[in-house]
């Protein structure tokens, strides 16, 4: 919907219900609950959602009700529980002597980019934000890096030393947090890398960089990191106490060559799946590309795309063997047609992890985008085309209209961002949504047991 060009206004508030569920025998059914609306261009993020939370930004200069443009996060179960404000258009922008304005929060054309990430653990939030710096107007990371109410600047171009001895150059993609540890993708002097910020004021840590002797499957040695892709995520494993950062990188094994990659604390790097490997339960087709990881106790959950054209979402560990969740010869739940893809035409495909459960946006031959997942264990549909035309028959989608990035799940939970237009109103429209999984009933007692579900999970943690 890029070409729609049109600004209106926006307000963040809590709705109710706004669908019933669907429910048949042995499948899993979905209650859709509407928590954010809003209207024109750049007004919502992709959201993240954990421990029961949904966090996201909010943008676009012109709102009414009272909106702010900023960061917020919501408690959606939790009735006249105001949105919490991280940060705002006007407030002061920490560790900086400036603050932030109108376009410090943008989510724009590139929405899933500017998405914030949630420490699962303490509850924090991080996200990318443009302002001025000593050095100039940039893109900076912030954090509540010890939980809420304590954030800081904790990456700004030209200020921010690495290791003591040189600065940060760069940020170039969205941030992910995990107990108190804040990674993103960046570059220093020395080159590109995958950077971990502790607190304002602190020297960052490369946990990886270009040049770095990258860990490969293949028989040949000698290669080295080339290149990463702008959004690694990190992931505090409970049981092993330990933090492990995913990331896409390219190498110089082979021409073209990239992979997945984990590094847990400072211990060297493992490869999940590389290229030139074969596509699970195939011989003939082998990996060409990956986009940037999500994970969640050690498996990474990822996009690629095969040497033949095929298209797939995947899930592996360092040392395993990579898991097929769907690809373009997988059946659309409920039809007799396959997927089509999984990357609209923003080159966007960001899956979700949550323990072992992924969840998606695919679409089908139509280029009509859905949300689907395989939590308890069979794939299943959340959200499509249909049930928001059901929901909004007179307003309008197209293939960029549904986006969910990497903290999109989160135990029974799934949240998503719909963007349409009104034809009558000729205005767009920016909603965010949040899925809760239902067990099958009949449907007369259906209402009731939603009811239930949402106050046993309204402060329950959820990872």
């Amino acid at each position: 919907m890029e070409n729609w060009g049109m600004r209106g206004n926006a307000s963040a508030l809590l709705l109710g219900l706004a669908v019933t569920a669907e429910a048949a025998a042995g499948v899993v059914g979905w209650v859709r609950q509407e928590v954010v609306q809003g209207s024109g261009v750049s007004s919502l993020s992709a959201p993240a959602v954990a421990a029961g939370e949904l966090a996201y930004m909010l943008g676009d200069a012109r709102f009414g009700g009272g909106s702010t443009p900023g960061v917020y996060v919501q408690q959606p179960f939790v009735p006249g529980q105001p949105a919490r404000p991280v940060a705002r258009t006007g407030e002061a922008a920490p560790n900086l002597g400036t603050s932030f304005d109108d376009a410090s929060f943008s989510p724009g054309q590139t929405r899933p980019v500017v998405s914030p990430a949630i420490d699962r653990e303490l509850g924090g939030v991080s996200f990318l934000a443009t302002v001025n710096t000593p050095a100039g107007r940039s893109a900076v990371v912030f954090s509540e890096w010890s939980g809420r109410g304590t954030l800081g600047a904790v990456a700004v171009p030209g200020v921010t030393q690495v290791g003591g001895s040189n600065a940060l150059l760069t940020v170039a993609g969205v941030p992910s947090i995990a107990f108190g540890q804040t990674i993103f993708q960046g570059r220093d002097s020395v080159g590109e890398g995958v950077f971990s910020a502790n607190a304002a004021g602190l020297p960052l840590t490369k946990w990886v960089s270009t040049g770095d002797a990258a860990p490969t499957d293949l028989p040949i040695s000698g290669g080295s990191f080339t290149g990463f892709g702008a959004f690694p995520m990190v992931d505090w494993n409970e049981s092993k106490s330990q933090l492990t950062t995913a990331f896409q990188a390219s190498t110089n094994y082979l021409s073209g060559s990239s992979g997945i990659y984990v590094r847990t604390d400072l211990a060297a790097p493992k490869v999940v799946v590389e290229t030139p490997k074969f596509l699970p339960g195939q011989n003939s087709e082998r990996f060409a590309s990956f986009l940037s990881p999500a994970i969640d106790d050690d498996i990474v959950a990822f996009y690629a795309e095969g040497t033949l054209g095929t298209k797939g979402i995947y899930t592996g560990t360092a040392g395993s063997e990579v898991s097929l969740v769907a690809d373009t010869h997988t059946l659309i739940p409920g039809t007799s047609s396959v997927f089509s893809g999984f990357a609209d035409r923003r080159g966007f495909a960001y899956p979700s992890i949550n323990h072992e459960a992924v969840a998606f946006v695919g679409f089908d031959a139509n280029g009509a985008p859905g949300v689907y997942t395989n939590y308890a264990g069979a794939l299943s549909k959340v959200f499509d085309f249909s049930d928001f035309l059901a929901l909004f028959p007179n307003e309008q989608l197209d293939m960029d209209s549904i986006d969910l990035f990497r903290q999109g799940l989160s135990g029974n939970q799934i949240a998503f961002r719909v963007e349409s237009f009104d034809p009558v109103q000729q205005t767009i429209r920016d909603r965010v949504f949040l899925a809760v999984a239902v067990v099958p009933v009949p449907p007369t007692w259906l209402l009731g047991l939603t009811g239930l579900a949402v106050l046993l999970l309204s402060r329950r943690r959820l990872r």
